[in-house]
């Protein structure tokens, strides 16, 4: 049995003034819709206190998830 999901990675760059440099990276995300993904992605930027607002991109997969890879 095959699940149809999606996965997003959201690339944000900002600059830390108190600290004088600039962080950037890649966050991911994991939904049944492509919203889901990305609203997951935020999510876990507000986890790693990442301001929402920086991100730059996202860039959204799909993918097939097999029951028989799990088990």
């Amino acid at each position: 049995m095959k699940f149809q999901r999606y996965t997003t990675k959201a690339y944000y760059v900002y600059y830390t003034p108190q600290l004088g440099r600039r962080k950037e990276g890649w966050i991911g995300g994991l939904g049944i819709t492509e919203e889901e993904s990305v609203q997951d992605a935020i999510k876990d930027c507000k986890k790693y206190k990442i301001p929402a607002e920086r991100i730059q991109r996202f860039e959204t997969k799909e993918f097939n998830l097999d029951l028989k890879d799990i088990t």
